[in-house]
């Protein structure tokens, strides 16, 4: 998924989300969330396109898809109004995995 110019300008505006831990099966996010919206969690790896791994997701995620070691995996998340309205982006947190 590309970002819009809108979401590209404003990922200064929150901090990034915590992996809590790193590893080859799992990795573990933690970040704010505002019980009254909705967080969307992007991922990519290696430097491909973005993807939406989650919908109204939880603080702590557990990302459990699997990756070869060596990979390069980033995340960042969105926090959302229950009409759609994207209220903010996080920085970029990534990890190698091992």
């Amino acid at each position: 998924m590309a970002f819009s110019a809108h979401h590209r300008a404003s990922l200064g505006g929150a901090a990034a989300p915590v992996v809590v831990a790193g590893a080859a099966q799992a990795r573990s996010l933690a970040f704010p969330h505002d019980a009254t919206s909705i967080v969307h969690v992007f991922r990519r790896a290696n430097g491909a396109t973005w993807t939406r791994i989650a919908v109204n997701a939880a603080s702590p995620f557990l990302d459990e898809d699997a990756f070869r070691p060596g990979t390069l995996v980033e995340y960042c998340v969105e926090q959302h109004t229950v009409q759609g309205h994207c209220l903010w982006r996080s920085a970029v947190a990534g990890l190698q995995v091992e």
